[in-house]
């Protein structure tokens, strides 16, 4: 409720400058809720994750207006690469081009109902360096660190049984 985020918003912090208060899964707040961020003290740091939010609403651009928005999606494919090349640059490791494209076609970070985030990409990319013994990245260092799309899992391993059993095609 509003009150209960005003106790939160308006305790005096402890052991340190600012008290960070989070709102999670923000469900249609109302004006008054709007009103009070101009009330919130300075010594509070509010974050509020709010998804799927209605912008076309007075509240949703009113508290936009006071308080910033930050939109979190998925990086395009520059960045994405980017922060590929830097995170294996860190470990002193290189990719080559061709290499990154089959590592980012093997997370399955751009299929539209995947599931995998940069959170899963990150320790993908631990897991390829710890496994990586040379400078560049090899193929077999991808298919040992990321085990990526599970529907192309499937159809890669039924591919494999169709190799192995002959009669499995009929």
């Amino acid at each position: 409720t509003l009150n209960d985020l005003m106790d939160f918003c308006e305790t005096v912090p402890m052991l340190s400058e600012k008290r960070l208060v989070v709102l999670r899964d923000m469900k249609n707040p109302g004006e008054d809720f709007a009103a009070y961020l101009d009330q919130i003290p300075e010594t509070c740091q509010l974050i509020m994750i709010w998804e799927d939010p209605d912008k076309r609403t007075k509240t949703y651009k009113e508290i936009a207006r006071k308080s910033g928005e930050y939109e979190f999606g998925i990086l395009d494919e520059p960045d994405l690469r980017k922060y590929i090349d830097k995170r294996f640059r860190q470990a002193g490791k290189s990719i080559p081009s061709n290499r990154m494209n089959q590592l980012i076609q093997r997370t399955g970070y751009y299929d539209k109902d995947s599931l995998y985030t940069l959170n899963n990409l990150e320790n993908d990319l631990k897991k390829i360096i710890a496994h990586c013994s040379g400078q560049e990245v090899g193929e077999e260092d991808i298919r040992a660190g990321v085990i990526g799309n599970l529907e192309t899992n499937v159809f890669e391993m039924l591919d494999a049984i169709a190799r192995v059993v002959p009669d499995f095609k009929k």
